[in-house]
């Protein structure tokens, strides 16, 4: 998933919550949320069950290396 600006985050305060909560239904599935938006999202509300990375290079890297 990425966010490149704050905006659905804005729009739906529940946005990043819910799709947490997917996230932790599902712990078969690695869920991933990167871009700018979501760097700046993130600084103050912390998903639990969502891998927050800079890039591809992340996801990658942490699958390969899984």
């Amino acid at each position: 998933m990425s966010a490149s600006t704050l905006i659905p985050f804005e729009k739906a305060e529940h946005l990043l919550r819910d799709l947490d909560q997917i996230a932790k239904e599902h712990p078969e599935i690695k869920f991933y949320l990167g871009g700018q938006g979501a760097w700046e999202y993130t600084k103050s509300v912390k998903p639990q069950s969502i891998i927050i990375g800079c890039g591809i290079d992340d996801v990658i890297g942490k699958s390969l290396s899984d």
